[in-house]
């Protein structure tokens, strides 16, 4: 079968789900024309604590986003929402296999302030390739397309949306540094999957392919 090229909206990591299929892809899209949706993974993720799953946001500067285009999003840094995700972060991965090889490049970029949400997001999508190992190019969109018109693209813009967690139950699972209490949670931030299993994130999301 062949590999469709995968179309997404600009994301905060992105959750699992999404990422089982990035990880086959060609080439990967990112809308780049679209205006900004609230309740969706543009600016959160959700990851596993002490105390549950949390859902972290990255706060944006006062206004109306709803619409404004995607790539004129701006960051606020009034609240201190990069100590705050690296606290809560820390908390959930300090204990994981692989906290102390990741957590440095995360931070790195935190460092750099980006004035555009699109932008760190651009950022963390390339930390994120390469701390799975894919070298898959990524595109920006220069047209919005309501819905895609090329055959050979898969449209997963929707999966951008915060939903529910899928049943536990129907998914290939793996170690989760909080499992013990709360009990496996599936399709949490790609990061929860990376802090925990590391270069062998990549062939469990190929496993979850197969599914």
């Amino acid at each position: 079968m062949t590999k469709n090229k995968i179309l997404i909206n600009s994301l905060y990591l992105g959750p699992v789900e999404l990422w089982k299929h990035l990880c086959l892809s060609p080439c990967i899209y990112v809308e780049s024309k679209e205006n900004y949706q609230k309740k969706s993974y543009r600016n959160k993720c959700e990851i596993l604590c002490s105390s549950g799953v949390e859902l972290l946001s990255i706060p944006l500067k006062k206004g109306k986003h709803g619409g404004i285009p995607i790539t004129e999003v701006e960051i606020s840094y009034v609240d201190l929402w990069i100590e705050q995700h690296d606290k809560k972060i820390s908390d959930a991965y300090i204990k994981a296999p692989y906290f102390d090889f990741y957590i440095h490049g995360l931070r790195d970029l935190w460092k750099k302030k980006f004035k555009h949400l699109f932008d760190l997001n651009d950022a963390v999508l390339k930390w994120t390739l390469e701390a799975l190992c894919l070298d898959i190019p990524v595109v920006r969109t220069t047209t919005f397309q309501k819905i895609a018109e090329d055959d050979e693209i898969t449209d997963l813009r929707p999966m951008s949306k915060l939903g529910k967690r899928s049943n536990p139950l129907s998914n290939h699972t793996y170690p989760q540094v909080y499992e013990y209490k709360f009990g496996f949670k599936p399709n949490l931030s790609i990061l929860d999957l990376i802090m925990n299993q590391g270069p062998e994130a990549v062939v469990y999301l190929k496993q979850m392919k197969d599914k």
